[in-house]
This record gives C-alpha cells, structure tokens and sequence, in this order.
C-alpha cells in the first residue's frame, strides 16, 4: 500500500511542478551526455596513442646517449669514449643472437627549403633495417637501401 501511494505522491508532484520536473530531466539529459561525451573523448585519444606505439614498435628497445656532468664526463673524457657509434650496432647484432633487428638513429631539428618556401623540420639519419623494425612503409616510392648507404648516395624518404 505504501508504494502505491508514494508513485501516486510523485506523479502528482510531477504534474503539478511541470518547469521543475522538465529542469530537473533536462539536467539528467545533459549530465548524462557530458559523460559519454568525456568517454569517447578519451577513448579516442587512448586508441590514437596506442597508434602512435604502434608505429615504434612494440617490442623494441631504445637506447640513447645520456648527458654526462661531473665526475661522469671526466671519467668518459679520460677513456676518450665518443658515445654510441655506429659500430656499437653492428656490435650488439652479433652478440645477441635473439635481437631481430637494429638500427641507428640521429635525430636533426633543421630547416628546410623548397624552391622559395622555408620550413622547419626534422631529419632522420637511419639505416635500410629502420623500416622492418619499426614498421614503416612508403606510401609511395621506396625506402633507402643497402646499396645507397654502400654508395653513400645522397637519398631521403621524405614524410608526410
């Protein structure tokens, strides 16, 4: 008995409070909408990350030179150590037989020009094996070669 008059109860207050009742839906609507708004939001955004890791590679490792300061730059000053070369790849290929692949990396921040129009940009110094390891195609063209690198043909793959 007590349900009944308690839905009876609220129908009638609904009814009678017309404005407070469509406020009080209207505010439910758009609460409700913000947070599906805020979850496809960052849905979006976590699967354009995930993308983006993609496009690294999952399961590769980096290895980058670090900044020395103190008794760390002096001790690598006495050693006469020259940072990462390029050796050191060929150098971790033959001693880590389960590594598929690696590859060089340096990193140039430069500008650019075209004809009469100038652009900054980001220059990738890299090897052939740079597109199997990290899954990076040419959409149109090729990718450098071990015959340019041989050669030392000046090339470039040139991104979007």
């Amino acid at each position: 008995m007590e349900f009944s008059e308690n839905l009876r109860t609220g129908l009638k207050s609904v009814a009678v409070h017309k404005l407070r009742s469509f406020l009080t839906t209207l505010g439910v609507i758009f609460g409700v909408g913000a947070v599906i708004a805020m979850l496809s939001i960052g849905e979006g955004a976590k699967r354009t990350a995930i993308e983006q890791i993609k496009l690294l590679g999952t399961n590769n490792i980096r290895v980058n030179r670090v900044t020395l300061s103190g008794e760390q730059a002096e001790e690598a000053e006495q050693k006469q150590s020259m940072g990462l070369r390029s050796y050191d790849c060929d150098l971790l290929k033959a001693s880590l037989p389960n590594v598929t692949g690696v590859t060089p990396l340096k990193f140039i921040d430069a500008f650019v020009i075209r004809h009469d129009k100038e652009s900054s940009g980001r220059v990738v110094g890299t090897s052939p094996d740079y597109e199997t390891i990290t899954n990076f195609g040419t959409a149109d063209g090729r990718f450098i070669s071990s015959l340019d690198v041989r050669d030392a043909k000046k090339v470039c793959v040139i991104g979007p």
